[in-house]
């Protein structure tokens, strides 16, 4: 491997960008094809309801119902223990809003220091990967779970 040198550099970056975007665009793929996999109607069909956008109980599997009441108990027995203490009953059927994971590269913040002081620069790491979700449905699912958990704890304290 050659030195990495002023000259190289730029050819350098653009080759590791098309490498990164090229396994990116994998990933994606990847993700998308096991995307059913992620959606919890595919397991519980009409025990699960939903009103994210293209998520509706198309799904009716064979076994819903075992795995639904599978759930139940585990969920009974997670949701008495402290500090969760949750009412261990749960309706005929949950709402889950379903959210395809999305893949997206680390970025992170870094310092430097300058004659004119320190610089803050952000930084794309090009092969390290983030999975996420979809922005409105981790805001949704925190906001629910504020009002469904926290604040009867913190009024009840």
């Amino acid at each position: 491997m050659s030195n990495i040198t002023l000259e190289n550099y730029p050819d350098l970056r653009d080759l590791t960008r098309s490498v990164s975007d090229d396994v990116l665009a994998r990933v994606s793929s990847y993700i998308e094809t096991v995307g059913a996999h992620f959606r919890p109607s595919t397991y519980f069909g009409s025990y699960v309801t939903s009103s994210t956008k293209g998520s509706g109980n198309q799904d009716n599997p064979a076994k819903a119902s075992a795995a639904y009441t599978q759930f139940m108990a585990v969920f009974k027995e997670i949701a008495n223990t402290p500090p969760i203490s949750l009412d261990p009953l749960l309706p005929s059927a949950i709402e889950i809003n379903y959210a395809l994971p999305v893949v997206n590269r680390l970025t992170y913040a870094h310092s430097i220091l300058t004659p004119a002081g320190e610089k803050r620069l952000t930084v794309t790491s090009p092969f390290r990967f983030v999975l996420t979700f979809a922005v409105r449905f981790v805001l949704t699912f925190a906001v629910r779970f504020v009002l469904t958990f926290l604040l009867p704890v913190l009024a009840a304290s």
